[in-house]
């Protein structure tokens, strides 16, 4: 028992002592850990919204499998067509506002750049 407390005892040390040595390896090389692209207001949200695509456009794409399933299991049905019809409008509709967002970003960043010298 008194082994193991010792162990453990040691390991805790060690974990702190290269814990701290590893946050002042760090503050002393750079205060900022993210890439240098980050280091704007701009450079973030560019970072985060790219961020969001690649995990939003697998779902958009499940999103859209399931409404062509919901065209073929229609089957004629036009209640089950209508909701399929309005399935895939709104799918759509929000794979352009996703994928639209970061076009008209990009436009009014390069005008603000131009303009007023961002």
């Amino acid at each position: 028992m008194r082994t193991i407390r010792t162990l453990a005892t040691l390991a805790l040390s060690a974990c702190i002592v290269f814990g701290l040595a590893a946050i002042a390896e760090a503050q002393a090389q750079s205060l900022n850990p993210l890439k240098a692209e980050v280091s704007t207001i701009p450079g973030l949200l560019s970072v985060v919204y790219k961020a969001a695509v690649m995990v939003l456009l697998p779902i958009i794409s499940i999103f859209i499998v399931v409404s062509g399933f919901m065209f073929v299991a229609a089957r004629g049905n036009q209640e089950k067509l209508r909701r399929a019809k309005v399935n895939f409008f709104w799918t759509m509709i929000a794979t352009v506002g996703i994928l639209g967002v970061g076009v008209f970003v990009q436009i009014l960043w390069e005008l603000g750049k131009s303009l007023f010298g961002w």
